[in-house]
């Protein structure tokens, strides 16, 4: 008989733990589900002619800070789906189409925030031809990783006293660091060296911190503090604008050099705008 009730006790704390020990609390598992990303669609068309714009690059931004994070291409149909979006976020729709011959002015859309369990409605966007454009050319110092993207980016007035710098164009530059974006319409924009390290986009970890050099010893930074990875230029039609980086020779961009404040721009990895 004792040796019945022992078995029968063992029986039940076993069942109690099974029942207790892998449950998620309610606050948790709704946390999860608010964190999950969402998507966005819509269609892009000539405002004139209503015909469809295909394979033009599509982004999704930060309202507020132009924090870029996520592109795509339009299809035949020109329509797009823009994915892996945050909740909650106010999100602007950003695009400048350039369809074969034909080039397109950036339009930008109103601020959509996603909420879960909500779907959101289409952004579609209507653009105006472009009659004439200019090209941008340039190149970067190479390093040791080759590859590194380049965006174009262009300063929109929004109204209400607000401004938003929009990604137009990403293109990976060459191994020796050459790049260009053509049809590019006239205007002012700035040219944004991102980074580029291999693993899809993740950071480099923590680099160790070379030996503090002595008092007495001069200091040659290889980078000037603070300096900015953007160029700012302005396109001129029937014109070719270069831009090189750095353009210093303090400057100096030298392989294996540890950039921990740079991210590689693959629209799986959130990019703040400096």
């Amino acid at each position: 008989m004792f040796v019945w009730r022992r078995s029968l006790v063992f029986a039940l704390a076993l069942t109690l733990a099974a029942c207790g020990g892998h449950h998620e609390p309610s606050g948790n598992r709704a946390q999860a589900a608010t964190a999950r990303p969402a998507t966005l669609s819509g269609r892009l068309t000539d405002r004139v002619t209503g015909v469809a714009l295909a394979q033009a690059t599509v982004v999704a931004q930060n309202a507020q800070n132009g924090t870029l994070y996520a592109k795509a291409d339009t299809g035949a149909d020109g329509s797009y789906t823009l994915t892996r979006l945050p909740l909650g976020v106010p999100i602007r729709v950003v695009s400048q189409p350039v369809t074969g011959a034909v080039v397109y002015g950036t339009e930008v859309s109103a601020p959509v925030t996603l909420v879960q369990g909500t779907p959101p409605a289409p952004v579609d966007l209507a653009f105006a031809q472009v009659q004439q454009t200019g090209r941008v050319e340039g190149a970067r110092a190479p390093r040791a990783f080759p590859g590194r993207k380049v965006a174009l980016v262009q300063s929109r007035d929004l109204g209400g006293g607000t401004t938003l710098k929009v990604v137009i164009r990403l293109v990976r530059a060459a191994d020796d660091g050459s790049f260009q974006f053509n049809s590019v319409p006239p205007g002012d924009y700035e040219v944004h060296f991102l980074g580029g390290r291999p693993g899809h986009g993740r950071q480099r970890p923590p680099q160790p911190r070379p030996p503090q050099r002595r008092p007495h010893q001069p200091h040659h930074p290889r980078r000037v503090p603070g300096s900015p990875r953007f160029v700012a230029i302005t396109v001129h039609a029937g014109a070719v604008a270069h831009v090189n980086w750095p353009a210093s020779p303090r400057l100096k961009a030298e392989p294996g050099e540890p950039d921990q404040d740079e991210v590689e721009m693959e629209a799986e990895e959130p990019f703040e705008l400096p």
